[in-house]
């Protein structure tokens, strides 16, 4: 009921009301001065005007609904947009090279990864999400063999999909990232220097969404850059040199 009165707001309910109001008083007022040789139809309009006055509201009604869904899909109304971006609310489910990594907890963000300023200005879809590479599993060793890591992320849709226009992923990744939404499987993607997006409309439903990312760091001995090379051997902080991580965000447009 109560997706039902929110529907009803626009204006054009209140008016078409009004106006079935006042065209019901006139058209009485009419007939009852005016068609004297049908007794029946006088008789009808005097003692019954009440129910006929509700069915003129109820018409009324129905024509806004109408007239609402007509507007949507002409893009006549301005759409709301439900935004879920990656934060602390990021799951880190677990990873097939470091089995002892503790499962099923809340990622540990870490912010070191040396782009993620110049993201944030490249992107501005992404500046208010969290750059995610669970510190737990940021190490040397990592960094020279590369992983595999599962995050998951849930949200909440509360309106119908009939309401909804659009709905989006996008996401930067280093290296690679499989997405999963709602076990449907989108097509691998890798850098960090491209924005990739996604269209879940299809694959999103009413209620809990689950989004899996399988993120990939590659073997830091596979990237062949002898100046990288250099530094990373020389370094005591190898993870500085060959980082992970992804961030998204999720936007989906829908009318009230």
């Amino acid at each position: 009921m109560k997706g039902f009165f929110k529907e009803y707001k626009f204006i054009i309910s209140v008016m078409l009301a009004i106006v079935g109001i006042i065209g019901l008083n006139a058209l009485v007022s009419f007939i009852s001065k005016t068609i004297r040789i049908i007794p029946w139809m006088n008789a009808l309009l005097n003692q019954h005007s009440g129910i006929l006055l509700l069915i003129v509201i109820l018409i009324s009604f129905y024509l806004a609904r109408k007239q609402s869904m007509i507007s949507r899909k002409l893009g006549m109304l301005s759409p709301e947009t439900l935004t879920i971006v990656s934060n602390e609310e990021t799951i880190f489910i677990g990873s097939n090279t470091n089995k002892a990594l503790p499962s099923n907890v809340k990622a540990v963000p870490a912010q070191i990864h040396p782009l993620v300023k110049e993201a944030d200005r490249k992107y501005p879809e992404l500046r208010t999400a969290t750059w995610i590479a669970d510190r737990r599993n940021i190490t040397n060793d990592e960094a020279i063999y590369g992983g595999q890591y599962t995050f998951v992320r849930k949200f909440e849709i509360s309106f119908e999909l009939s309401h909804m226009r659009s709905a989006e992923i996008c996401l930067i990744v280093d290296d690679f990232c499989e997405l999963i939404v709602n076990g449907t499987r989108f097509e691998k993607v890798e850098g960090y220097q491209n924005l990739h997006r996604f269209d879940i409309s299809k694959v999103v439903q009413e209620g809990i969404n689950h989004l899996q990312f399988v993120i990939e760091n590659m073997d830091f001995h596979k990237l062949n850059d002898p100046n990288v090379n250099k530094g990373f051997y020389n370094s005591k902080e190898k993870f500085l040199w060959n980082p992970y991580g992804f961030k998204f965000c999720i936007a989906i447009q829908y009318f009230r």
